[in-house]
């Protein structure tokens, strides 16, 4: 048993991925499009979380994510009713080297969730 935990330790321990980030919840501040990037750039109040990409001064939702439309959709409509959302960002995926939004959620009530 005790070799058991010393190659778990030893090799599989050293191959874990990195999970997933989330930013808490705040505010859409700035929603734009660059020339030369692949889908929306998204300023958030809880901005500076990143799960391992180059940079972190604003998140990317990649023109590639199979809710595409809908998180897009989703993020436009409580920037534009000052609604508070929490992004949560990919731990594989830097487009451009900007964290990726994988997920989305909304507090319905402003800021008190």
């Amino acid at each position: 048993m005790r070799w058991f935990f010393c190659f778990y330790f030893v090799f599989l321990a050293g191959f874990s991925q990195a999970e997933d980030v989330s930013t808490g919840f705040g505010k859409i501040s700035r929603v734009h499009f660059w020339w030369g990037i692949d889908g929306p750039l998204v300023l958030h109040s809880q901005m500076g979380r990143n799960p391992g990409c180059g940079r972190a001064d604003q998140y990317i939702l990649s023109a590639n994510h199979p809710q595409y439309d809908e998180i897009y959709a989703l993020i436009l409509a409580a920037s534009m009713a000052d609604k508070s959302v929490s992004l949560v960002l990919h731990n594989k995926e830097c487009p451009g080297s900007y964290p990726s939004i994988k997920h989305v959620y909304v507090c319905p009530d402003g800021d008190a969730c």
